[in-house]
């Protein structure tokens, strides 16, 4: 009933921007044209709101979801108004030989009414994209300390890393608002940093920005950059972050993931940098996937340096869940196949997730920025508070439903199987660490007793040596990730265990 309701209102809107047009065209043609005087053009414009009528009826423009929107839908709306008018032509000239219609007339109509139906359509996606997300998580919004996030950022020499992605791009957004005295932007791929470059440009055009092409991979390169800028803050967003994919691809994960994030974390200390915030994720808990255990090994060795780092500079930890609307996530996945008319795909009934909104994570991981700066204690990691898990087949029927459609009947949910490497439920806190609040909204401590810092520098030297020789086979290099973090326990893991303690 849902569906047909919104079918008709649609239709009927169709036909009523159609009209409408049609008066605007002799008006844009005419000036002065007196819509009160009866003529011909009273039954030609009642004749092209009826052929319409069948044109669009026929070509089921109706039919589109406007809530997704696509160039294609776009493409439909100018074949329906072009066949709607090649036909209304010959047939009014048969019965009112076109009488006192100018021949520009239909040139006019084909744009005014491709426009109309455009326009109220892209108006309605762009409504639906502001209300960010937000309506799916079915939680209110996390109130914030915004002078003390304007207080962490503002005449401060900041640098992102991975600054082109979801996350990065947003920060950069975020901080560049915030006045620094300097941002300098440092992304690995082209088009990326440009695209963030060319945004913060335009919206503070005073701000001294700086893009870097640079791959985090690269310790030399790194420290000499960090050695120019000279950050107070870094932002290390840079990060292979797909699971199924880092699964296939073990020694590039371990190599931007994990010694990625040393060589950050050592370039941020030689250059004095008050603080460097590790943007970490859920996946890193109990961590069955390589992408979640390259995480976790990270924060290890940030853990680690914060806990014992004789100088000044600060290592904080930030971990949260699922982004919304982030590249490659859920939500443009159902709604790349919502386009298409379905159906939607899920890996199994009952996987959850927990989710943000990239605007709210990125705020919160400034104000846990914040909070972990003003704080003398050291070593822990900063969780924010997501709510409750989100079930992705609920997520899923929201999202149809949000369309105005009726979830397993007119869009059908299937479930294909567990990826390799993907939990059935996520985790935010390891076993051994104790929950402590952080004195914010939005943000909880995870306690746990850190690795000695030689140590973990000894194992990340012996995996960057393994990682960075062609020899060594990536099954290999799983086993080695077993032993560095036990919690992550591949076929095989135990022997290498036996074997190390020897």
């Amino acid at each position: 009933m849902i569906r047909k309701n919104r079918t008709l209102f649609v239709f009927l809107h169709d036909l009523a921007m159609a009209a409408l047009a049609y008066g605007l065209s002799l008006y844009l043609r005419l000036g002065n044209f007196d819509f009160n005087s009866r003529g011909p053009w009273v039954e030609q414009w009642g004749l092209f709101v009826l052929v319409c009528a069948a044109v669009f009826g026929i070509t089921r423009l109706h039919r589109g979801v406007w809530r997704y929107v696509s160039v294609r839908d776009l493409a439909r709306i100018g074949k329906a108004v072009t066949f709607a008018i090649i036909a209304y032509l010959p047939i009014s000239f048969l019965l009112t030989r076109l009488e006192g219609m100018p021949r520009s007339v239909p040139g006019i109509l084909w744009f005014v009414l491709i426009g109309m139906l455009s326009g109220s359509r892209l108006i309605a996606r762009m409504l639906k994209d502001r209300i960010n997300l937000d309506g799916l998580l079915g939680r209110p919004e996390i109130a914030l300390n915004r002078q003390a996030i304007a207080g962490l950022i503002k005449g401060k020499n900041v640098l992102i890393t991975g600054a082109g992605g979801t996350i990065g791009a947003e920060l950069s957004r975020q901080i560049a608002r915030l006045a620094p005295a300097r941002l300098t932007l440092i992304e690995n791929s082209e088009f990326n940093l440009y695209s963030i470059e060319l945004a913060v440009r335009e919206l503070y055009p005073a701000l001294d920005v700086s893009a870097v092409i640079a791959n985090v991979r690269e310790a030399g390169r790194i420290t000499r950059l960090f050695e120019e800028y000279q950050p107070d803050l870094v932002f290390h967003a840079a990060a292979l972050k797909h699971v199924p994919l880092a699964e296939c691809n073990v020694r590039e994960a371990l190599l931007t993931n994990v010694i990625g994030t040393r060589n950050v974390a050592d370039a941020s200390a030689a250059a004095g940098a008050d603080a460097m915030v590790l943007i970490s994720t859920d996946k890193a808990v109990n961590p069955t996937s390589v992408m979640g255990a390259s995480k976790r090994m990270a924060e290890h060795y940030c853990q680690s340096l914060d806990h014992e780092n004789g100088g000044n500079t600060r290592f904080l930890t930030v971990r949260f869940g699922n982004v919304l609307g982030s590249t490659g996530s859920v939500v443009p996945r159902f709604r790349e196949q919502l386009e298409r008319g379905g159906p939607l795909t899920v890996t199994h009934p009952d996987i959850t997730r927990y989710f943000m909104t990239v605007m709210e994570a990125v705020e919160l991981v400034l104000q846990a920025s914040a909070q972990g700066l003003a704080s003398a204690t050291r070593g822990r990691i900063m969780v924010l508070d997501m709510g409750e898990p989100i079930k992705i087949a609920e997520l899923a029927r929201k999202m149809v439903r949000l369309a105005g459609l009726r979830p397993d009947k007119d869009v059908k949910i299937i479930y294909t199987g567990l990826r390799p490497g993907e939990k059935l439920h996520e985790e935010l806190f390891a076993q051994n660490e104790k929950l402590t609040p952080a004195g914010a909204d939005g943000v909880l401590l995870a306690a746990a007793q850190p690795l000695p810092l030689k140590h973990v520098q000894s194992l990340l030297r012996d995996l960057a040596a393994q990682a960075q020789d062609a020899a060594t086979s990536e099954s290999a290099l799983r086993l080695k990730m077993g032993y560095l973090v036990p919690e992550f326990a591949p076929p095989g893991a135990d022997s290498v265990k036996k074997a190390a303690h020897g």
